[in-house]
């Protein structure tokens, strides 16, 4: 079998001008096993010689049919109903095989804490490959600690605690505690599979209790609500869509906004993530993840006006001509803003519109050249923004495994509803990551600057912002 266009050895890093070890070959090895099975080669042989007198790496390649999935097969599921793999499984018979499907079902089943071990088996019959799942039950309770930092919310700690299988039909409970200086929040929620005849839809309770503390502002607030949701796989990708009504609690007790205000809210959401990301998240390095939210009410429903929430957010990862391991990543954030508030004059909405339906940007997750949530329009927030967000990060190629890059922001904010001002608010400046055994640490400078500035820009600083971080991502 041809496997030319499968192979491609110009895109192997860190094998040319350097030393010939046996680990250098291990490398070379598990690159070509590793590219063969994702494309569809499920049981390939791989050998690797090398020639001392030429100084040649030669791959050596005997790789069979390429194979479509016959069976998907699970074994050691206990009690739990055979359907239940579909919901985590992201491949499935007729699709040709690929392991990092493979893999991510695996990671799946055991990152969610059904089971305490998953090893996935392919077994080859020519054309056709079946997938075997095995699988070893153990306590479907997960309980998780996380720390991290940055500059703009000081030390934070996560504590998760999850009952993976609260039936035979692995619903679940969960439990989320984030406390920082500026933040402290209680999320729960269930994803509860109650639908007999739609296996893959759940029925989620959820509440929050939170306080947010920032500069121009501070909330106290309490939600419970319940939405009904499914998630799926097409496209190379995860999905999830979920919607339902939530019964809002606000206390606004710093900064412009309602005080002691009870609400309905209708939400709504569809999130997608390429299976190359999901498999790759630490390494950051490849692929696609984004989301669209809404946000509403209606007078007629309990609220004090009508309004309207849209949020899209797009984060993507482009490794530069596929090279293993990468040399160029090129990241970008994209995101869009639009509240449709009646009436349109945000200043007349002051004391009545909630601060979820405000605009405030400015920090790590957007515009990097100015203060966290700086950009506020005197304390009433924005109604309207587009932000686009770039990285340029160098790979593998200092010590350490520092990673340096180069960073780019621009923005335009509107204070009415479809409209976006005319100053253009920029960001650049440069940083370094750091992938260390024990979490991410992110440091970076950049400069704010604001064309066509206008009365409502003159309050913002123009000056550099330092960041740093532990355990956070662009």
């Amino acid at each position: 079998m041809d496997t030319s266009g499968v192979l491609d050895a110009d895109r192997v890093r860190h094998v040319e001008g350097y030393r010939l070890t046996s680990e250098l070959l291990d490398n070379v090895t598990k690159w070509a096993d590793f590219e063969l099975k994702s494309n569809g080669y499920p049981c390939p042989k791989v050998e690797v010689k090398a020639q001392a007198w030429d100084r040649k790496v030669i791959v050596v390649t005997h790789a069979g049919n390429q194979a479509r999935i016959g069976r998907l097969e699970w074994q050691g599921h206990d009690e739990l109903n055979g359907n239940v793999i579909s919901r985590y499984a992201a491949t499935g018979p007729g699709q040709i095989y690929d392991i990092r499907r493979t893999q991510l079902t695996s990671s799946r089943l055991f990152s969610d804490g059904l089971f305490e071990m998953v090893l996935v088996q392919p077994e080859c019959f020519g054309d056709v490959v079946d997938v075997k799942v095995k699988t070893s039950v153990g306590k479907p309770r997960l309980l998780r600690f996380g720390f991290g930092a940055s500059t703009e919310e000081w030390p934070f700690m996560d504590v998760s605690y999850k009952n993976a299988r609260l039936d035979n039909n692995a619903s679940s409970y969960s439990l989320l505690l984030h406390a920082s200086p500026r933040s402290q929040s209680i999320n729960g929620g269930s994803e509860l599979y109650v639908f007999s005849f739609l296996p893959s839809v759940f029925w989620g309770p959820r509440f929050k209790v939170g306080r947010r503390s920032e500069s121009e502002f501070e909330e106290f607030s309490a939600r419970g609500g319940a939405d009904v949701g499914r998630y799926w796989d097409q496209l190379d990708s995860r999905w999830l869509i979920r919607g339902g009504p939530t019964l809002n609690y606000v206390d606004t007790v710093k900064g412009i906004g309602p005080s002691q205000s009870e609400y309905l809210n209708w939400e709504a959401s569809v999130s997608g993530t390429s299976h190359v990301y999901e498999l790759n998240v630490r390494d950051q390095y490849e692929g696609w993840t984004g989301r669209f939210d809404y946000h509403g009410q209606r007078s007629e429903l309990g609220s004090k006006l009508n309004v309207d929430r849209y949020d899209g957010n797009f984060k993507f990862l482009w490794n530069y001509n596929g090279y293993t391991p990468p040399l160029l990543v090129l990241a970008g954030r994209l995101s869009a803003v639009a509240v449709n508030a009646n009436p349109v004059d945000l200043t007349s909405t002051s004391e009545r519109l909630p601060l979820e339906y405000r605009v405030f940007w400015g920090g790590d997750q957007n515009l990097r050249g100015f203060g966290r949530q700086n950009l506020h329009n005197n304390g009433l927030g924005y109604l309207t923004g587009l932000y686009g967000g770039f990285e340029l990060r160098l790979i593998e190629e200092l010590p350490y495994r520092l990673q340096p890059f180069a960073l780019w922001d621009v923005a335009r904010l509107g204070d009415r509803r479809w409209t976006l001002d005319e100053p253009l608010f920029t960001s650049w400046g440069g940083g370094m990551r750091w992938a260390s055994p024990v979490g991410t640490l992110r440091g970076s400078a950049a400069k704010g600057e604001i064309e066509n500035g206008d009365g409502s820009t003159v309050a913002y600083a123009r000056e550099w912002v330092y960041f740093f971080s532990f355990g956070q991502e662009f």
